[in-house]
C-alpha cells in the first residue's frame, strides 16, 4: 500500500486525504466506558508504550485496503469517512490485544466487536449500528478478519462467549503500519463570556501552562488508555487555546477545559513555571443536602454532621468509599416522581450506602424523596452559588489566582488560607457547618 506524505506532513492513503470535522463520522466509532467520547485509536503489538493520538491507526504492512475495495466494487466503502472507519475496525482489534484484559484473547488475537454495551452507545446504536455490523462484514468478505469461534460451544448460547473477531493468517503476524488521516483545521475556543466572574476565569485559564514532562510522565503511565487519550487530548486543546469557558445550560456551574478532563492532568498544570494546588469541598454534595434540613428532627441533623464531618462515604458504604460515592448520585438525584417512600426505598435496596443512609436519616431521605424539581440542578446551582459567584467573586476582588473547578479550585498554595476562610465561612453561615478545604493529592 502507497503512503504518501503531503505537504503539511499528514499522510494520505493512495492519495485519499479524510477530512473528518470535529464531531467526526461516529458511526464506525467504539465508545468508552463512559459513552462520551470515541475511542478512535490503537497500539500495535510490537510497542506497547506508543500513546493514542487521534486519525492515526495501526493495520498490516501487507494490507491495502483500497486496492481490495476496488477489486470488489465496494466503492461506496472507499468514501474517505468510511474506509477510515474500516481502519479503525482493524486498528481496534490490535488495540484490544494489547490493551483489553476481559474483551480480548491473548491467545488468537481476538476481540470483541458486538456487544450489548456498544449497541447501546449513541455512537452506533439504531442505524448507526446496522452500518458498523456492514462494516464488520465488509472485512471478512475481503479475509482480512474472521469470526473466532473457538469457544462457542453447545445449545445454550447463554454459556457461550461473546463471539470475537481477530486478523486472518496472512494478515495476522507479520509488521504493522500507521495509516494517517488529515483532520480538519479544529474550530477555535468555543468560550461564552456571559458575566465577570466567567471572564475572570477565561483569563486566568489563558495563564496556565503544561508542565510537559510531567504531561509526558501521565501519558507513560499505567492509566487506563481511555484515559490518557482524553489527558492527551484536553492537553492539546490547551496548547491551542481552545479553553471553552461557558456556563451550564440547566444551572449556574461554570464549565471549560480543565473541568472536562481527567483529573490527573491537573496536576502538570503550572502558573509563571510553578505548580499549583487543587482543593475542593469535602464530600460537597451531601453537605449541601443540609440546605433542606429546616425541618427536620434538631438530633438528626446534629448526627448527618457529625457524619460528614469524618467520611460520609465510608461510614455509609460497604467500605469502598468509591463505591459509596458513586452510589449516593442515582440515589440523590434519581427522579422519585410518583413513586411512595416505600417504592424509593426498594429503588435503592442494592446500594449499602443508600439503604444506610434511609437507615440512619430517614427524614433528609424523606426530604430527598419528596424534593419537587430536579435536585441535581439545585444542588449544583447551590455548589456554583457559594464556590463561583461568591467566593470566586471575592477572591477576583482581591486580585487573587483562583480557576473554580465545580466545588474546588486550583490555586497557588500560598492563598490556601485565604481560601479556605472564604468557602468555610460561606459554608458556615449558611449551613452552621464546621469544614475545611481538601488538598487533592
Amino acid at each position: 500500500m502507497n503512503i504518501l506524505n503531503t505537504s503539511d506532513g499528514t499522510n494520505t492513503v493512495n492519495g485519499i486525504s479524510s477530512i473528518i470535522t470535529e464531531e467526526r463520522y461516529n458511526t464506525l466509532h467504539i465508545s468508552n466506558r463512559f459513552d462520551t467520547y470515541p475511542v478512535y485509536v490503537s497500539t500495535p503489538p510490537h510497542d506497547l508504550s506508543v500513546l493514542l493520538n487521534l486519525n492515526h491507526y495501526y493495520c498490516p504492512s501487507n494490507l491495502d485496503l483500497p486496492a481490495l475495495l476496488a477489486a470488489r466494487n465496494l466503492h461506496f466503502w472507499m468514501q474517505p469517512k468510511c474506509i477510515e472507519g474500516l481502519y479503525f475496525i482493524i486498528s481496534y482489534i490490535l488495540y484490544q490485544y494489547c490493551n483489553g484484559v476481559k474483551r480480548c484473547n491473548h491467545v488468537n488475537m481476538s476481540a470483541s466487536l458486538l456487544n450489548r454495551r456498544l449497541g447501546k452507545s449513541p455512537q452506533v446504536k439504531g442505524k448507526r449500528f446496522d452500518l458498523y455490523k456492514q462494516a464488520i462484514g465488509v472485512l471478512c468478505e475481503l479475509r482480512i478478519i474472521h469470526q473466532n469461534r473457538s469457544y462457542r460451544f453447545g445449545d445454550d448460547k447463554s454459556k457461550n462467549f461473546t463471539m470475537s473477531y481477530a486478523l486472518t493468517p496472512h494478515y495476522a503476524y507479520g509488521d504493522f503500519k500507521i495509516i494517517s488521516f488529515k483532520a480538519k483545521t479544529p474550530p477555535a475556543d468555543k468560550s461564552e463570556i456571559k458575566n465577570d466572574i466567567q471572564g475572570f476565569i477565561l483569563r486566568n485559564l489563558r495563564k496556565l501552562r503544561l508542565d510537559e514532562s510531567k504531561l509526558t510522565n501521565l501519558l507513560n503511565s499505567e492509566l487506563p488508555a481511555d484515559t490518557r487519550l482524553l489527558i492527551d487530548r484536553a492537553a492539546d486543546n490547551m496548547r491551542k487555546g481552545k479553553l471553552n469557558v461557558r456556563g451550564g445550560s440547566k444551572q449556574r456551574r461554570v464549565y471549560h477545559v480543565l473541568t472536562q478532563c481527567p483529573r490527573e492532568l491537573r496536576a502538570a498544570v503550572t502558573l509563571k513555571g510553578k505548580d499549583l494546588v487543587e482543593v475542593d469541598i469535602p464530600s460537597c454534595q451531601p453537605v449541601l443536602l443540609l440546605s433542606l434540613c429546616a425541618d427536620i428532627p434538631r438530633d438528626e441533623v446534629e448526627r448527618y454532621k457529625d457524619i460528614l464531618a469524618n467520611d460520609i462515604y465510608l461510614a455509609l458504604g460497604d467500605g469502598n468509599r468509591q463505591r459509596a460515592k458513586n452510589d449516593f448520585l442515582p440515589f440523590a438525584f434519581r427522579d422519585y416522581s410518583g413513586k411512595s417512600f416505600a417504592d424509593f426505598a426498594a429503588l435503592n435496596a442494592d446500594s449499602a450506602f443508600a439503604s444506610n443512609f434511609i437507615k440512619d436519616f430517614p427524614n433528609i431521605a424523606r426530604a430527598i424523596h419528596s424534593f419537587n424539581g430536579s435536585l441535581s440542578c439545585y444542588l449544583q446551582d447551590l455548589e456554583a452559588e457559594i464556590c463561583i459567584y461568591t467566593v470566586a467573586a471575592d477572591l477576583m476582588r482581591r486580585g487573587v489566582f483562583a480557576v473554580p473547578i465545580h466545588d474546588g479550585y486550583l490555586i497557588e498554595p500560598k492563598d490556601y488560607e485565604l481560601v479556605n476562610v472564604l468557602v468555610a465561612g460561606e459554608i458556615l453561615k449558611r449551613f452552621n457547618f464546621n469544614m475545611a478545604l481538601k488538598v487533592k493529592v
